[in-house]
């Protein structure tokens, strides 16, 4: 009797075991890395509870360890594949249905942050083929949102980043990484703050130090519009400046761009004032020749006042200065063709802008007949010797009374040497004996004639 109650208290055991064993949810979708939690209904307290997962639902099912409760709270990252099954065991007899588990699409992005610039803005950016939101942050401050993200970092160190990329069932990845923000280079700028528009300018960009850039260049501005009337010639670390317009005054400022070896592109300005052209234009400078005295008259700049300093630079190099006036001719005395004859011209508000003009005499044709023309003997009877250089084509010699009458006019084709005049037929007396060429330069000296000898 005993026997067959045992018999039936364990039938019914049995059964009631059979009934019970469900596991919920049956499908459930969460975020790799998290936690997944199931829960077994349906069991006796007493049950022992062997929990079970296998990447193949008709596979071999391997036990997970303690887990003998009726709810279950997996760490999904020990998994290697992306779907798993599970199931539970009772007593090591009677198995659960089984739960699916699946995970979503690892979030997964790139970041490009190279380089970070000191006081430059830079734009930080985060990729991915998946649909993502992001938050940035240095050493754990917020600084922003969105794919893209503007950084302007105003010290240099090592910073810590850290990026949060969330999908849209709200699965999340974190990238920590740290970056430098490196101090640009110490460049300077060597420029006169005052510039003369007549001349060649120098600029040279220097990088102090043993600091590398990649590549440097300038542009002038004009306030805030790009000023184009110049050009330059790159040599080295310095460009030469022509200056293509330059009739009123400008002040300017100068940009120097320069590119780092690491990317990063800074700038450095300096401003400067740019005086107008003094010079005048070609063809505008007169010079006339008589005898051994050299007149230069040297035209103002069209509305300007200036100041005029005359002078010559000797064959030694040695610069001497005329004690003249200050005014816009001058007048050389015994004139030496080896010397350089000059005019300094100058703003009186800015004695800084100097331009010099050069009037040199030496293998100028222009010159040549009033420096080597000799008339002799003086006086001279029954015939005139005249020599003239070569090569200044032909030539007019006139002689005129001293009251400015004509009294005679010869003209000789490419003379060579010495031109013997007859002037017996001519009355005794002082005569104006000129000559001009067809350069345009005219010579003339008095002679007294006297035949009576």
């Amino acid at each position: 009797m005993k026997k067959l109650q045992l018999l039936f208290f364990a039938s019914v055991l049995i059964f009631q075991v059979a009934q019970g064993q469900k596991i919920s949810p049956q499908n459930i979708t969460v975020c790799y890395g998290s936690q997944a939690s199931l829960n077994l209904t349906e069991y006796y307290t007493d049950d022992i509870i062997t929990w079970q997962y296998a990447y193949d639902i008709n596979g071999t099912f391997v036990e997970l360890t303690n887990q003998n409760k009726s709810t279950l709270v997996m760490e999904t990252s020990l998994f290697q594949k992306k779907i798993i099954y599970v199931q539970a065991l009772l007593n090591g007899i009677k198995k659960s249905n089984k739960a699916v588990i699946s995970f979503y699409t690892d979030v997964d992005f790139n970041v490009n942050v190279d380089p970070v610039c000191l006081s430059s803005l830079n734009t930080l950016s985060a990729s991915s083929t998946q649909k993502l939101t992001y938050k940035w942050y240095i050493n754990e401050n917020l600084i922003g949102e969105g794919a893209d993200v503007n950084y302007y970092p105003t010290t240099s160190g090592v910073y810590k980043l850290k990026i949060n990329g969330q999908n849209e069932f709200g699965c999340t990845n974190t990238l920590l990484k740290d970056i430098t923000v490196v101090s640009p280079p110490e460049v300077n700028i060597e420029l006169s703050e005052v510039i003369c528009g007549n001349g060649i300018d120098l600029v040279t960009l220097k990088v102090n130090g043993n600091e590398k850039i990649q590549s440097k260049g300038f542009t002038i501005w004009d306030g805030e519009s790009l000023y184009t009337k110049y050009s330059t010639v790159p040599n080295g670390d310095s460009y030469s400046i022509k200056w293509l317009e330059t009739k009123t005054e400008k002040q300017l400022t100068l940009k120097m761009e320069y590119k780092t070896i690491n990317g990063c592109t800074y700038f450095k300005s300096k401003e400067f004032l740019l005086l107008h052209e003094l010079v005048p234009e070609a063809g505008k400078v007169f010079r006339k020749a008589k005898n051994s005295n050299l007149l230069i008259y040297h035209p103002a700049v069209k509305g300007e006042m200036l100041d005029y300093v005359w002078g010559y630079t000797d064959s030694s190099g040695k610069d001497v200065i005329l004690k003249v006036a200050n005014r816009s001719y001058a007048l050389y005395e015994n004139i030496n063709p080896v010397n350089k004859y000059w005019v300094e011209i100058s703003l009186p508000s800015s004695s800084f802008c100097k331009s010099r003009v050069v009037y040199s005499l030496e293998n100028d044709s222009k010159y040549q007949l009033s420096l080597q023309t000799r008339l002799f003997p003086n006086p001279a009877s029954k015939t005139l010797n005249i020599e003239v250089p070569e090569d200044l084509g032909k030539i007019t010699v006139s002689v005129f009374r001293l009251d400015g009458i004509l009294v005679r006019t010869i003209q000789f084709d490419n003379p060579t040497g010495l031109i013997q005049m007859d002037i017996q037929d001519l009355k005794n007396g002082l005569y104006n004996i000129g000559i001009s060429a067809n350069n345009g330069e005219e010579y003339s000296k008095t002679i007294l004639i006297n035949n009576l000898f």
